[in-house]
């Protein structure tokens, strides 16, 4: 889950990638926004012992501040 503040017209996103540990990043489904300040998602087809590097961005056209 990631939440967030500020977004007051709610048009920002959130997209996922994932990667084997030290791997080539490749993009995962996108967030979803469940509410005014939270999205939600899931990573697929993960193999069980195997170590993943996730990556999360947030952008918003009206700016994004503050620390990752």
């Amino acid at each position: 889950m990631v939440v967030i503040a500020g977004d007051a017209d709610f048009d920002s996103s959130v997209s996922l990638e994932w990667r084997p540990a030290g791997g080539t990043f490749s993009f995962a489904h996108g967030l979803i926004r469940i509410d005014a300040t939270r999205f939600v998602g899931s990573l697929f087809w993960l193999s069980p012992g195997t170590a993943y590097d996730v990556r999360v961005t947030l952008s918003d056209p009206d700016g994004v501040t503050g620390s990752p």
